[in-house]
């Protein structure tokens, strides 16, 4: 039983640590304002390693890619510790703002960033696969079936990401920029 309070105890006092606010400068948490960082981080990266495919810079693509799952896991991770200690954040004007923006925002920012995350998956795990066979050579590059698709789907998945990253940016602004100056 010791343990267990123990454990429950040094849960709220961290929950209390994490939900301070941030160091941007909003109403945001520390955990919103990391993950908000992780956000622009990864949509460089992406844009980067978009970039190097177009080029067809075949290993520059793969490590800039490969690194921007690295650091969506990342984000990930800490997107669902930031959830289960701050569990919503939500808007608390349910007037003309809410249903006229917040409401269509946080809509398209959850079907896209679903659809994202899927195609993300699905390319990263297909990259993987594909670059093990030839990883020196990167013959997978050259195979006449796997650039198309992966490209055709890539390219889709890169700009959902793009899309969620833009409307996850916009949800925290709405949240911890816009609210807060409405409210005062």
């Amino acid at each position: 039983m010791l343990p267990f309070v123990l454990a429950r105890n040094l849960h709220v006092s961290l929950a209390k640590e994490v939900v301070m606010h941030g160091f941007l400068g909003t109403r945001g948490t520390l955990l919103s304002d990391i993950s908000l960082v992780l956000e622009f981080a990864i949509v460089a990266i992406v844009l980067v390693g978009l970039r190097f495919g177009r080029k067809h810079r075949g290993w520059p693509h793969h490590w800039t890619m490969l690194a921007s799952t690295a650091v969506f896991l990342a984000f990930f991770v800490l997107y669902m510790v930031h959830r289960s200690v701050d569990p919503a954040a939500t808007f608390s004007s349910h007037g003309m703002l809410y249903f006229a923006l917040y409401l269509p925002v946080v809509i398209v920012h959850s079907l896209v960033s679903t659809v994202a995350f899927i195609l993300g998956v699905f390319v990263s795990v297909q990259a993987i696969r594909k670059g093990a066979r030839g990883a020196r050579e990167r013959s997978y590059a050259l195979s006449a079936d796997y650039l198309p698709r992966h490209t055709r789907i890539g390219v889709v998945s890169a700009w959902c990401y793009l899309l969620s990253a833009v409307t996850g940016i916009a949800v925290y602004y709405l949240l911890y920029v816009l609210q807060a100056s409405v409210g005062r």
